[in-house]
């Protein structure tokens, strides 16, 4: 499951750089 964690990483990082 580390794609779908990366992939949810990935969002919330998006999330909190904006």
């Amino acid at each position: 499951n580390k794609g779908t964690d990366d992939a949810a990483a990935d969002s919330r990082r998006t999330y909190t750089l904006t």
